[in-house]
């Protein structure tokens, strides 16, 4: 079924917010918001392959990412609480890695993937943050 990135970014903020995790989820940066914890989801690049097995078809790799953001006023709960937040962050992804019938798994990739976690350096405590990178593939809508 060929989707749109449009979709599959309002797909991926829809698992965050279902999780509970997060008190806050935004697509993209929201700016001024001090709620905790949050996240904000963005494309971090789109790739486009032509199809091996259908003439015409493309296939996209999106490249996401998730910005957690989590403060706490002991260092050692704010870097247990932040590394919860990305197992539940990967969790809530990876439970349904088409992201209701979005993605699919293709000679280019699995469905969804997560790529990496990495702590943010620099972020002085008592704040955290980390990113979540997610490869999800997909077919490409018509036109797109």
């Amino acid at each position: 079924m060929p989707a749109s990135i449009g979709t599959l970014l309002d797909a991926v903020v829809s698992a965050l917010r279902a999780s509970g995790s997060f008190a806050h989820v935004s697509l993209g940066t929201a700016p001024a918001v001090a709620t905790i914890p949050r996240a904000a989801v963005a494309v971090e690049s789109l790739e486009t392959f032509p199809a091996d097995d259908v003439a015409g078809q493309r296939w996209q790799r999106a490249r996401l990412t998730v910005d957690i953001h989590t403060r706490d006023t002991d260092a050692g709960d704010v870097t247990r609480r932040l590394h919860t937040l990305l197992d539940s962050a990967e969790a809530a992804l990876l439970s349904d890695p088409s992201q209701s019938g979005i993605c699919q798994s293709l000679p280019i990739g699995g469905a969804t993937e997560v790529v990496s976690r990495n702590v943010t350096p620099g972020v002085r405590r008592p704040e955290a943050a980390a990113t979540l990178t997610l490869r999800c593939h997909l077919v490409a809508q018509e036109g797109a």
